[in-house]
């Protein structure tokens, strides 16, 4: 759907192609790629150049608000320099906002009413607000902003340039707070056009297309929540690879693959590896509690070759195929992960960064003061997951979650607290692997007090049932309430407190004791007494592992 002005019909009239009995505008360059074959006839061309014609003389006769449709309608300008969106509503509010202030507008946004031709201009308050007029009711408002000003510049260097990375967050204007609190529907639709040969990618639940596999088509259409938090969100345009996933055994999920090369310059053997990566690390999330998360997730792709620098991601002369990945939860679940696309499926299959990734969607959106303990849950998961699945031996996984220990111990320094470890230099191993001694030991006490009935599994399993909500971000308070909660304990919050308060590492002693394992020259030593064997099997073990993970 196009929405325009009677003025604009003079300057895009020429621009008109027929598609699948759409509309759709096409770049200069571009003209002469009429789906129609080279050797047509004269008098088809003369034909056709009349209909179009016709069909630009019948829109300009028509009001804006004759082809009013709800919600937001994205394009790229013909020059692919900008990016256009025009929002309607019946009715309009009387202000859109934006949190995120550095992407400006270019130019004057314009607004179209219902029964007037001419548009009004709308002022801006500091780029952050447009105030509409007390008489606005049902109509469009339309703005642009330059694509260089919307990308993430941190990936678009690896791009090609005809893929556009976009942040939600410098793009998207949306209805005053106040006024999304009163909304009836608090969600909007998003039309995106594209061009022949473009493909989209969001984290935003899809209304169109709705089919699998490979998508090629005029124009997306998804359903966007007006009420989110702050975190960054991915839009992705252009000419790569996309594939829609239904991952098994649970076809719940749909998973959006964005792999951000063209399907030309991608290799099939390329595209069957990568597709192979992220289904067996998908299988091993399935293994945390036998459900998904999430009931979507956008994956982005950004294909390297070779090593990329990724400082204090991986360890030093550690060589991964997946140099950089991190999860985005603005707007909805996504992972972005640079990969290098020359590394085999079992180098991939071995790497833990992804299980790690995935990990962080077992529980809520915290803030980045806790981060020591969403870095934790992660890094302990990215072990105990590939040991169920048999990437890891049981000896290797205990030798991994060891060596992160020793790791994190070596880094403390006392008096500094956990919130504040990321700002010191080398920090980071401390951070994350006291937040993994925090999920152990919760995860082992928890087993043990109730024989395997209660753990960390089964209570990010209630936690996804009662309180994980895609827009909300959970503080450190709420989060210990929803533990005690589902757990029936203060265990975790007692644990919580003890280790953030403390000035050194936490003493490991205790839970190395429960679990039967000694540390010999740094080398891991497991007890064969059934007791300690048991315990451990109840965290490493694939067997039998959801027979008593009861809601």
């Amino acid at each position: 759907m196009i929405y325009c002005g009677k003025s604009e019909f003079g300057q895009i009239s020429q621009s008109f192609s027929l598609h699948s009995g759409a509309i759709r505008l096409k770049r200069s360059k571009n003209l002469t790629q009429v789906d129609v074959s080279s050797r047509r006839s004269i008098k088809f061309d003369r034909l056709l150049g009349l209909m179009m014609l016709g069909l630009s003389q019948t829109l300009m006769a028509l009001s804006p608000t004759d082809l009013f449709e709800p919600g937001y309608h994205l394009s790229l300008s013909d020059d692919r320099t900008h990016l256009v969106t025009r929002y309607c509503a019946d009715p309009l509010p009387s202000r859109l906002t934006r949190e995120f202030r550095q992407a400006r507008i270019s130019g004057q946004p314009l607004l179209w009413l219902e029964g007037e031709d001419e548009p009004v201009r709308l002022s801006m308050q500091g780029n952050h607000s447009m105030t509409l007029p007390a008489r606005a009711s049902r109509g469009c408002v339309q703005w642009q902003a330059e694509l260089d000003d919307l990308v993430e510049d941190r990936y678009n260097r690896w791009l090609d340039d005809d893929i556009w990375a976009l942040s939600i967050n410098r793009w998207w204007w949306r209805p005053h707070g106040q006024q999304v609190a009163s909304m009836s529907d608090r969600h909007r639709d998003v039309t995106i056009s594209l061009a022949p040969n473009h493909s989209v990618s969001a984290p935003w639940r899809a209304l169109e297309p709705a089919d699998g596999g490979s998508v090629r088509t005029n124009r997306a259409r998804f359903r966007i929540p007006l009420k989110v938090n702050d975190r960054r969100g991915m839009l992705l345009i252009g000419d790569f690879l996309q594939r829609r996933l239904t991952p098994q055994p649970d076809s719940s999920m749909d998973v959006d693959l964005a792999i951000l090369r063209s399907e030309s310059a991608l290799e099939p053997l390329v595209a069957q590896r990568l597709t192979g990566w992220l289904q067996h690390h998908l299988d091993n999330l399935w293994l945390a509690y036998g459900q998904w998360p999430t009931a979507r997730l956008q994956l982005i792709v950004i294909p390297t070759q070779g090593a990329v620098a990724s400082a204090g991601y991986h360890l030093p002369g550690e060589i991964s195929p997946v140099s950089w990945a991190e999860v985005l939860r603005g707007h909805g679940p996504a992972i972005l992960a640079m990969v290098d696309v020359g590394r085999d499926a079992a180098a991939l299959r071995q790497d833990w960064t992804l299980t790690h990734e995935l990990s962080h969607l077992l529980h809520p959106i915290l803030p980045g003061s806790m981060r020591w303990v969403y870095e934790g849950i992660g890094s302990y998961y990215q072990n105990v997951l590939r040991a169920r699945s048999g990437d890891l031996s049981e000896q290797q996984a205990w030798q991994q979650l060891f060596d992160g220990f020793e790791r994190g111990r070596a880094n403390s320094t006392n008096g500094t607290r956990l919130s504040d470890g990321m700002r010191q230099a080398g920090g980071i191993m401390r951070v994350y692997w006291s937040g993994v001694a925090l999920a152990l030991m919760s995860d082992v006490q928890l087993r043990i007090d109730s024989d395997n009935r209660m753990s960390l599994d089964l209570s990010l399993k209630r936690l996804k049932a009662c309180c994980i909500r895609e827009h909300l971000v959970v503080s450190s308070d709420e989060l210990m309430r929803q533990m005690g909660e589902v757990t029936g304990s203060d265990l975790f919050e007692t644990l919580y407190q003890e280790i953030e308060q403390r000035p050194g590492y936490p003493d490991l002693s205790r839970v190395m004791s429960l679990l039967g394992i000694d540390l010999v020259v740094g080398k891991v030593v497991l007890s064969a007494d059934a007791v300690h064997r048991q315990r451990r099997e109840w965290i490493m073990s694939s067997s039998s592992r959801f027979s008593r993970l009861q809601m």
